[in-house]
C-alpha cells in the first residue's frame, strides 16, 4: 500500500514529529502484536478482516520548517469488473463521509479509504488529534460501507488475513467502542458556534476569496475563481447546522465545483481528484473526500464535535481555499490538454 521505504530509521525511534505521531496512534489503538506487521515507516494491522496501514513519510524541509505527511489507509471492496457501477455507488456513500477519501488501486483492483495530514511542530498539538480520529473512524466506516455495498451492489469486501495468523475471526474491541465517544459529543450543540476563530476565518477570506458572506459565528459562504468559466465560481460553504447522519453535530465543509457532467463522469472525476491529492503535495490536509453531492462534484468534510480545538476552524478553512485554487488549475490543465489533443487530431 506504500511505495516509500525508510533506510536505517524506524518510527519507533520517535525522532521526528511524524514518527511520534505514528507511535502515538499505535499506542492509542493498543495494536495487538499477533495482528500487526511493523515496518520502518509505520504499521499494518487487522482490526478485523480489513487491513489498515498507518505511516509517515520522511518529511521535507521548507521555509525553515520540517513537515511530515501522515497517512492512514484501509482496504474496502474489490472492483471485479464492476467499476462503472461501484464508482457511482461509492461516491454517493462518500457524500456522508467524515475524515476519509475514496481511492482506487488499479494493480490490486481495490477501493480503499485514505486520509493524510501535514504535521509539523507548530500544529502537532491539534493535527495529531484529528489524525488519530481519522484512523479510528476509518475502521468503523470501512466495515459499514463494505457491508452496505455487499448487500446493495453485491460488491466483494476486500477481506485479507495476517501473513502468519490468517483471518481474524473476532473483531478488535475498537469496532464496538469507537463510535460511542463521537456520538455522545455529537448529541450536544455544535461546539464551533460563536467561537472567536470565526474572526480569523473572516480575515482569511478577505485575502483569498472573490467574495463571501458570513452569518457571524455560524456559517460562511465564499466564492473562488473558476478558470473553466469565469461567469461561474467554486463555492465554499462552512456550516455549524448540518449534522452528520451518524455522528451528530459538528463542523461541515463543502466545496462545490460547477461541473456539468453525467453521474459516471462525476464519480470518475472524484476518484481522479482523490488520487491526485493522495499522490501529490498540495499542502491541503486530505481530510474528507471528493464525491457526488446533489449530483455535482464536491469536496466534503465533517469534523465531529468531540474534536473541537482552537485553530482547527481557521486551518481547515484555509486548506479548503488552497484546494479551490489548485483544483481550478487542475481542470484548466485538463481543458488545455483536451484542446491540444483535438487540434492534433484535426491536423
Amino acid at each position: 500500500m506504500r511505495a516509500q521505504r525508510f533506510i536505517g530509521v524506524s518510527w519507533q525511534d520517535r525522532e521526528t514529529v511524524g514518527q511520534q505521531a505514528v507511535a502515538d496512534v499505535h499506542g492509542q489503538l493498543q495494536v495487538p502484536p499477533d495482528w500487526s506487521v511493523i515496518n520502518a515507516e509505520g504499521f499494518t494491522w487487522w482490526p478485523h478482516q480489513f487491513a489498515q496501514s498507518v505511516w509517515t513519510d520522511e518529511g521535507v524541509f521548507r521555509n525553515s520548517r520540517s513537515i511530515y505527511r501522515l497517512h492512514t489507509e484501509i482496504d474496502l471492496v474489490r472492483g471485479r469488473g464492476q467499476s462503472a457501477k461501484l464508482n457511482i455507488a461509492l461516491e454517493h456513500e462518500m457524500d456522508q463521509c467524515n475524515l476519509s477519501a475514496l481511492v482506487y488501486d488499479q494493480p490490486s483492483d481495490t477501493y480503499r479509504l485514505h486520509s493524510s495530514v501535514f504535521a509539523e511542530e507548530d500544529n502537532i498539538h491539534w493535527i495529531s488529534k484529528l489524525f488519530s480520529a481519522a484512523v479510528t473512524l476509518q475502521v468503523v466506516e470501512a466495515k459499514a460501507i463494505a457491508a452496505h455495498l455487499a448487500k446493495s451492489n453485491r460488491a466483494a469486501p476486500a477481506i485479507s488475513g495476517h501473513p502468519t495468523a490468517g483471518l481474524r475471526e473476532e473483531p478488535d474491541k475498537l469496532l464496538s467502542t469507537a463510535l460511542g465517544l463521537f456520538t455522545t459529543g455529537g448529541a450536544q450543540d455544535c461546539r464551533w458556534i460563536d467561537v472567536d476563530e470565526w474572526k480569523q476565518v473572516d480575515w482569511a477570506m478577505e485575502r483569498q476569496a472573490l467574495d463571501y458572506e458570513m452569518t457571524p459565528g455560524r456559517q460562511l459562504a465564499a466564492r473562488f475563481f473558476w478558470a473553466a468559466d469565469e461567469s461561474q465560481s467554486i463555492d465554499l460553504a462552512i456550516s455549524t447546522d448540518e449534522p452528520h447522519e451518524l455522528l451528530g453535530n459538528g463542523l461541515h465543509f463543502t466545496l462545490m465545483i460547477p461541473l456539468r457532467a453525467s453521474a459516471q463522469h462525476i464519480a470518475q472525476m472524484a476518484l481522479e481528484l482523490n488520487e491526485n491529492e493522495r499522490a501529490n503535495w498540495h499542502t491541503s490536509h486530505m481530510l474528507g473526500s471528493w464525491c457526488s453531492h446533489y449530483d455535482s462534484l464536491a469536496f466534503r468534510l465533517f469534523i465531529p464535535n468531540v474534536l473541537y480545538q482552537v485553530g482547527i476552524l481557521e486551518e481547515i478553512a484555509v486548506t479548503m481555499s488552497t484546494r479551490a485554487i489548485w483544483v481550478t488549475e487542475f481542470f484548466l490543465e485538463k481543458k488545455q490538454q483536451a484542446e491540444m489533443a483535438r487540434d492534433a487530431t484535426v491536423l
